[in-house]
């Protein structure tokens, strides 16, 4: 895998400033219209689509693996899939985190209640991080398998997903630590005021091309084009 082309690729392509800026617009609708009505999802499952194709191009050895943005309807059917499997994987953190802390807030200021939220707090914080890291893996296996399946099923497969997660430790070690490392930088640039708003445009692109490095060097070979 090659972290400094995964941060680079995108300035090779000659259309790449209208492909950012249509996915940051993406971005942004999904961030401002989550409130009315949920109707970001839209937004959400399309950049989910996105990149998805994104991943597919990367590989299929394509040299310039960003998709446009053409056949918007096709992009958010593409993307509804690992928009659900997302919540399906999650929910459980979303119930666990309701039961523990809605009596808290219910308690108030008392001391029953700081009682209750500081004992919440250490029985779940380990829990989080855990589920959460293994969920997070899991679901990167399955949106690279759901690139050439398109099959909602590819998420819980999780047989398949785990073989695919522990086939080359060493690889999968690389890309973990390489997605700690684009984190770092997106985190770096979205503290500097503009990059805020920059930052979630490129960081779908960047992550969608070392996903499909890491398919490649595990020898998946998409059958769609």
């Amino acid at each position: 895998m090659d972290l400094v082309k995964s941060l680079t690729y995108i300035f090779e392509d000659d259309d790449w400033i209208v492909k950012i800026a249509i996915n940051l617009g993406v971005g942004l609708a999904a961030t401002f219209l989550m409130p009315v009505l949920f109707a970001g999802l839209i937004f959400v499952a399309a950049q989910n689509g996105w990149t998805v194709q994104l991943i597919r191009n990367v590989m299929n050895g394509k040299p310039n693996p960003m998709p446009t943005w053409d056949d918007f309807g096709g992009k958010i059917s593409l993307g509804l899939q690992p928009m659900i499997a997302g919540v399906v994987y999650f929910l459980p953190l979303i119930i666990l985190s309701c039961i523990l802390f809605v009596p808290a807030a219910l308690a108030g200021d008392s001391d029953a209640g700081g009682a209750l939220v500081g004992g919440a707090m250490c029985c779940i914080v380990p829990v989080f991080i855990v589920y959460g890291v293994l969920a997070a893996a899991l679901l990167n296996m399955g949106l690279i398998r759901y690139a050439d399946t398109e099959q909602l099923s590819t998420f819980f497969e999780f047989s398949a997903l785990w073989e695919m997660l522990t086939r080359d430790t060493n690889l999968t070690i690389r890309y973990v630590a390489y997605l700690f490392v684009i984190g770092l930088i997106m985190g770096a640039v979205s503290s500097t005021g503009i990059g805020s708003i920059v930052a979630p445009a490129f960081t779908p692109p960047i992550n969608g091309h070392l996903a499909g490095q890491f398919a490649t060097e595990l020898g998946a070979k998409p059958k769609r084009a």
